[in-house]
């Protein structure tokens, strides 16, 4: 196999043991570095790396831990490991809980993981095994001209939205892996049901985290995205699979312990509902509250015909043969893997010729000796046992518990029943008169003998089944009635309001039906019992359980849901109340606005209108003057109206006029003051009639556009000092079709009077104006075309409820993360800033782009889905202009004839002034810096004093690109700290399109490029900008900095939020 990656362009990290393309980076999925790191390193450190290891079992202590290590996850695969040999290619390795399992299964597998991280702990995971070969890519992408035997899609279908192109990403995808397959080859696919029962019930959907959601039909196309029974068989037809195979996993894929056929939800006289409904309790991600009980609910869907096009997930086999992939006898399976390993085991429900079914037993670790016998236990299975159809005692259990009104009488009836049974059939020469005491002792033989393990036949007879273990040592009938009822409690998710008062608690209902068995227990009898449960779990299980963990459980709520059904209950009472009292208030007001409107339609109202007017402009004039006043006081000229201290003023100039001039002479004077304030009048008049106007051709321009439109609405300024990623992105989106609304500011956009357009379909509006911000978004109320909104990490005024009503109006919100949120980029922040942080990388309503691999890892322990890593860029055209003069300002700089090092950017404390002194002191350069001084820390610094050293000041962006033009090398001499570790410099991509060679300190998103000379001391940096001035005139090199820049232009960057999302513009 590894001929053949070598052959498409492989290699092979010798560290990792993974293979991967020399420019692969990865893809945006990760369960966290908290989560990956930790089974790396529970991985790297465990001796026993195999599918059942008790070692890595200990280690199962959370869901990430189960869902990575569990030997349950290769349950999924279990039933075709005979067709798991030969050429297997896993699409979707995770961290290698499938792979280990194919590897065992012995075929020559080549696991496929976007993530290289996740590929790496894959790899350590089959370490051991030289048939498993790990590559990092993305399937999409993935190369090869080899075929499979088997291909596996578990837990990958479901994220086509995200990692496959095409209008139809999960039709692409299994058109890609037909292609793949050998013509005899299986498709095997896991996933979620669409229209899985617990969907219904209220858990929320596996991937978004909201209930009702998958079930509602609300996926969009950038989003993972599942399936039900018919549009999958429909999806696998279309893409040439003729043959498809659906069984149902329970309680799901990710932790199967059954499977069951289409076969044995139809056959007759074989309960495959009692699969579905006895695993409900063990899938750890169900909520603790349900709309309803899924135990109750199974048998009834099964007797309908719908259990399977309602599973919660589906195991589907496909092939391009026409004939089932499936041996036509098998109606179910059944794995116990949560043991040890001698005690693992599988069992198989097979129809016989003769309409029969039988029981097939099978080790999971065939070579041991059977049976097993431990400290405590004795294990041993036959090879085969007839099928008995009936009802389960712990069935009849459920229905009691699950009931409102039940009593404890009825439980202790059902006990009664079950030691009748254990005496009658597993041990007969006792009688049940004779187990009146607990402490009475029962063979070790009928330590299996619990509720589920009886049924009740339809001849009526009690039959024990699936009995393989038994005590070293006698039985306490009242260990096995404990043992009976915490079994039968896990079963249930839904406890019903019981008649009878016996506290809240597991243990109090342990011991009132014990009370009512009239063995009088107390907590030392239950203590004791805890103990040796612990015990025996220990044994079985592998791992130390301790009678803490029992007892916890025991002293827990019973059901959650009683109290909040009752909460339910009251609230309904209060609502009622509250309905009622909004009723009497509604007529009521009825009554009053029939009494007004009467009087309003009376012609004495109509008469005293002009009177009513006249007062009320009066009582406000008089309400002004008294609040302006002290209590008390009269009337002065300043307390005056407006209008009416005017009106005084020329009357008062006018009449001095007369005195001094004559009433001849003082009318010219007088009718040019006239003139002069009717002239500011009649302008002011103009300027707000512009001003309106302006507002109304502001809202025409958003809602006749006919593209998507993008919104940066704080009030960020357009023509600034550095043009950052804000400005960028808003011109690729009108470039891309759209309109661009980017929020001004008066105090750096001189000439903004409403709003201008600066460019093409980016306009600039005034943002800290109310008015005009509020026409904006009003307008966007009227749009119906896509409308995205990008809000920055450093956005120090929007707050959260800002944001849920921008998402409430249709706003799609794209948080760009792009620096560290620290005050040394922009001053004191808000508590609510770090607050609204947490908040949107937690709503997954919010999207998320990242431009750093430090930020995007950050963002993964919050979310796997809706973001990705995407570094600054650089607007290529512009950049790439040459000029045939330097700027005035240059001249002295080139005069000299050394090399020119050059930096443009923000001056401020995470310069490294002491590096920059080495440079200008060295003789050999010139140093040019250009860019806003941030803070003091540029004059603080002392490097203004030397003489090579050319500070020229801010310019602006459309002119600073005919600077870099002369330089000879860009330098970025940021200081190593958390804010630059995080930091993915604009002018690092300025430098490539500027065709400038780079020398950077150690910067992680600078070390990510061939073109970047990356520096770990000043030494270094000095060798560096040595070998810089060398590589001016080196083809190769200078090929990777266009290389480089080309794969970071804006336009791409752009493409890509876009594509995250679903907009599409007019050039994808």
């Amino acid at each position: 196999m590894n001929s053949f990656l070598i052959k498409t362009g492989y290699i092979l990290d010798v560290v990792t043991g993974i293979w991967s393309r020399q420019d692969y980076t990865g893809i945006a999925y990760s369960d966290g570095d908290e989560v990956e790191q930790r089974i790396a390193s529970i991985i790297n450190e465990a001796s026993d790396l195999g599918v059942l290891s008790s070692e890595l079992r200990q280690h199962c202590t959370d869901w990430p831990s189960l869902y990575h290590l569990s030997g349950t996850r290769a349950n999924i695969l279990r039933p075709f490991e005979n067709d798991l040999h030969g050429d297997i290619l896993e699409i979707g390795a995770g961290c290698g809980a499938i792979t280990r399992y194919l590897g065992e299964c012995g075929g020559n597998v080549l696991a496929l993981e976007g993530s290289p991280r996740r590929a790496a702990i894959a790899r350590a995971r089959t370490r051991d095994l030289q048939n498993v070969t790990v590559v990092s890519d993305r399937f999409d992408l993935f190369s090869a001209d080899q075929k499979f035997d088997a291909i596996t899609l578990i837990g990958v279908l479901e994220y086509a939205n995200l990692f496959t192109p095409g209008e139809s990403p999960a039709l692409n995808m299994l058109e890609r892996v037909r292609a793949l397959l050998k013509p005899e080859g299986k498709l095997f696919i896991a996933i979620e049901n669409q229209l899985g029962l617990k969907y219904f019930a209220g858990a929320p959907e596996d991937h978004l985290g909201q209930p009702m959601y998958g079930i509602e039909g609300r996926y969009r196309n950038d989003q993972p995205q599942t399936f039900g029974r018919i549009i999958l068989a429909e999806m696998l037809k279309e893409a040439g699979f003729s043959a498809c195979d659906f069984l149902a996993p329970f309680p799901d894929y990710k932790l199967p312990v059954s499977v069951i056929t289409e076969r044995g939800f139809k056959t007759e006289k074989f309960d495959a509902a009692a699969f579905a409904w006895q695993s409900v309790h063990r899938d750890p991600q169900l909520p603790p509250i349900l709309a309803f009980s899924p135990e109750l609910v199974w048998p009834t869907l099964a007797q309908n015909g719908l259990a399977l096009d309602l599973a919660n997930s589906f195991l589907i086999v496909a092939s391009s043969n026409k004939e089932s992939n499936l041996e036509s006898s098998t109606l179910a399976w059944h794995f116990t893997t949560e043991r040890k390993k001698e005690f693992c085991k599988t069992t198989q429900f097979v129809q016989t010729e003769a309409d029969g079914i039988e029981v097939r037993y099978k080790s999971l670790a065939p070579a041991l000796p059977r049976p097993v016998i431990g400290k405590s236990l004795k294990f041993d299975i036959p090879d085969r046992a007839s099928y008995v159809y009936g009802i389960p005692l712990s069935q009849e259990f459920i229905r009691i518990v699950t009931r409102d009104g039940w009593r404890i009488e009825e439980l202790c009836i059902l006990l009664r029943k079950y030691l009748d049974i254990v005496a009658n059939v597993a041990c007969t020469k006792w009688q049940i008169e004779e187990l009146s005491e607990p402490t009475i002792k029962l063979p070790g033989s009928t330590f299996d003998c619990i509720p589920q393990n009886i049924i009740t036949s339809t001849d009526g007879g009690a039959y024990i089944i699936d009995k393989e273990w038994e005590a070293t040592e006698p039985v306490q009938i009242g260990f096995l009635c404990f043992r009976s009822l915490i079994t039968l409690f896990h079963n249930v998710t839904k406890f019903g309001h019981s008649a009878d008062e016996f506290g809240k608690t597991y243990i109090n209902l342990i011991q009132a039906v014990m009370n009512g068995l009239g063995w009088l227990p107390d907590k030392g009898m239950i203590i004791s019992y805890v103990n040796l449960e612990a015990v025996i779990q220990t044994e079985v299980s592998g791992r130390v359980v301790t009678p803490k963990e029992t007892m916890d459980w025991l002293d827990g709520p019973i059901s959650k849901l009683n109290n909040l059904n009752q909460a339910v209950t009251e609230k309904d009472g209060q609502i009622a109340s509250l309905s009622q009292a909004v009723i009497d208030r509604d007529k009521w007001l009825e009554q009053y606005n029939q009494q007004i409107k009467a009087l309003k339609g009376s012609h004495s109202w109509k008469i005293t209108s002009p009177l009513r007017i006249i007062g009320k402009t009066l009582r406000k004039q008089r309400t002004a003057q008294r609040a302006s006043m002290e209590p008390g006081a009269v009337p002065t000229h300043k307390d005056y109206p407006l209008w009416r201290k005017r009106i005084s003023y020329l009357t008062t100039r006018y009449n001095n006029g007369v005195q001094r001039h004559g009433l001849l002479s003082s009318l010219p004077l007088a009718m040019r003051a006239f003139h002069r304030f009717g002239s500011v009048w009649m302008e002011k008049q103009l300027r707000r009639r512009t001003y309106e106007r302006r507002l109304r051709e502001l809202r025409t321009i958003i809602i006749e556009h006919t593209d998507f439109i993008d919104l940066f609405h704080v009030p960020m300024g357009w023509s600034t000092p550095l043009f950052q990623r804000f400005q960028h992105m808003s011109l690729q989106a009108a470039q891309l079709g759209g309109l661009a609304l980017y929020g001004g500011h008066l105090q750096v956009d001189k000439d903004l009077f409403v709003f201008n357009r600066v460019e093409g379909n980016v306009v600039v509006f005034d943002a800290l104006d109310d008015r005009v911000v509020q026409c904006v978004f009003d307008a966007l109320l009227e749009v119906r075309q896509p409308k995205m909104l990008r809000l920055q990490s450093i956005d120090l005024a929007t707050k959260v409820s800002d944001l849920e009503h921008f998402i409430r109006d249709g706003i799609i919100i794209v948080y760009e993360y792009i620096d560290e949120i620290s005050e040394e980029i922009t001053g004191a922040i808000p508590a609510f800033v770090i607050e609204r942080h947490k908040w949107l990388l937690r709503n997954e309503a919010v999207f998320v782009v990242t431009t750093s691999d430090r930020l995007f890892t950050e963002v993964t322990r919050y979310r796997t889905s809706q973001c990705i890593l995407s570094t600054n860029g650089v607007d290529l055209p512009h950049w790439r202009k040459t000029a045939p003069h330097p700027p005035a300002d240059m001249e002295p700089v080139l005069a000299s004839e050394r090399i020119v090092v050059g930096y443009h950017g923000a001056l401020a404390k995470w310069i490294d002034y002491d590096l920059l002194k080495r440079i200008a002191s060295d003789g050999k350069y010139e140093l040019v810096l250009i860019g806003y001084a941030h803070d003091d820390s540029l004059e603080q610094s002392g490097i203004l004093d030397i003489p090579n050293v050319h500070f020229l000041g801010s310019k602006s962006y459309f002119i600073l690109n005919e600077y870099a033009v002369f330089y000879d090398i860009g330098i970025l001499p940021f200081k190593r700290n958390e804010l630059t570790e995080s930091v993915s410099p604009v002018k690092l991509f300025e430098y490539m399109a500027a065709s400038k060679p780079i020398v950077t300190t150690y910067l992680p998103e600078c070390a990510k490029y061939k073109s970047c000379l990356v520096s770990g001391t000043h030494d270094d940096f000095l060798s560096n900008l040595a070998a810089a001035a060398v590589a001016r005139d080196d083809p190769t090199y200078m090929k990777a900095l266009a290389d480089d820049a080309e794969k970071n232009s804006w336009a791409e960057k752009a493409a890509l939020v876009y594509q995250l999302v679903g907009i599409r513009t007019a050039k994808s």
